[in-house]
C-alpha cells in the first residue's frame, strides 16, 4: 500500500504497517470487531498495536485460513457454470461484446474508473493518450473534481488507488496484456494495458451493488473482502456447459459494461 509519509525505498514506516494490518484484519472479521481493532489502535498507538498483533500473528493466520480456505480452493480448479448455451452466451458473442464496450469505451474517450464504479459516460481524453505510470498522476487530480461512490462507500486515504496502478508485482498472476489479446478471439482493436485493467476492476469490486451482482450472477464465487484477491479470483477460467472457456473477468465485464 501507498502512503503519503513512507521512508525511503524499501523501507516502511510503522505507521503504514498499522494500516495493512489493519486492512488485513478488516478482511477476517465483522464490523463491530473491526470497529474495536481501529478503537485499541488509536487509544493505544501504532507501536503498541503491532506488538499486539504479532504476538496473536497465529490467531489471524488461523482465521485466514478459515476464512479463505474456499478461494484458495477455487483457484486450484475450474468454475463450471451450468446454463443453456444460447448466441449470445456463446464464448464468440460474450468476447465480441467486451471488444465492442472498449471500442465504445476508447471511442468516446470515456473515463474507465467512471464508467465501471458509477455507471457514468464522463470523458477524460488524458486517460487515453497516458504512458505506463502516467495515470497515477492523471486520476489523483480527477480525484480533487470529480468524487465517485467509492469514496463515499469505501474509507481509504488517497493513495490507496494510486498503490493499485502502482502495484504490478501480480501482472504475472492475475493480467497480462499480450495474453488478453489471445483470450478476446478476436484481434481487438483496442489493448487494455494493466492499469487500464485495474480501473476496471477498481470500479466494480468497490461498488457494493456491482459486487453483489457479480456473486448473484456467479455464486459460485467465494466471497473475497481484499482487492488483490478479487484480482486474483477475475483470472479464473470459466466453463459454459459446452465447455467453452472464457476467463471471468470477460464475463464479469461484458456483464456489467458490455450491455450498456
Amino acid at each position: 500500500m501507498c502512503w503519503s509519509d513512507r521512508p525511503a525505498k524499501g523501507e516502511q514506516s510503522l505507521r503504514a504497517m498499522a494500516q495493512e494490518a489493519l486492512a488485513f484484519s478488516e478482511a477476517l472479521i465483522p464490523p463491530t470487531e473491526y470497529r474495536e481493532e481501529l478503537e485499541t489502535c488509536a487509544e493505544y498507538g501504532v507501536c503498541a498495536y503491532l506488538v499486539r498483533f504479532a504476538v496473536e500473528r497465529s490467531i489471524w493466520l488461523g482465521r485466514y485460513r478459515e476464512v479463505y480456505k474456499n478461494y484458495h480452493g477455487l483457484l486450484q480448479r475450474r468454475i463450471e457454470i451450468k446454463r443453456s448455451v444460447t448466441e449470445r452466451m456463446m464464448d464468440v458473442g460474450i468476447k465480441r461484446s467486451y471488444n465492442k464496450m472498449w471500442e465504445k469505451l476508447a471511442d468516446q474517450k470515456m473515463d474507465i474508473l467512471a464508467f465501471f464504479n458509477a455507471d457514468s459516460q464522463e470523458t477524460c481524453k488524458e486517460m487515453w493518450s497516458a504512458r505506463q505510470g502516467e495515470l497515477v498522476t492523471i486520476m489523483r487530480e480527477r480525484r480533487k473534481h470529480i468524487k465517485l461512490p467509492w469514496q463515499t462507500e469505501y474509507f481509504f486515504t488517497d493513495g490507496y488507488l494510486d498503490a493499485q496502478l502502482e502495484n504490478r508485482a501480480m501482472v504475472d498472476f492475475v493480467y497480462q496484456e499480450a495474453r488478453d489479446v489471445q483470450r478476446r478471439r478476436d484481434p481487438p482493436r483496442v489493448r487494455v494495458t494493466w492499469e487500464m485493467y485495474v480501473l476496471m476492476q477498481f470500479g466494480i469490486f468497490f461498488r457494493r451493488s456491482k459486487r453483489e451482482a457479480v456473486y448473484s450472477a456467479y455464486p459460485e464465487l467465494p466471497r473475497v473482502t481484499l482487492f488483490v484477491h478479487w484480482l486474483r479470483l477475475m483470472s479464473v477460467k470459466v466453463h459454459l456447459s459446452n465447455n467453452q472457456g472464457v476467463p471471468l473477468y470477460i464475463m464479469v465485464g461484458e456483464m456489467l459494461g458490455g450491455r450498456m
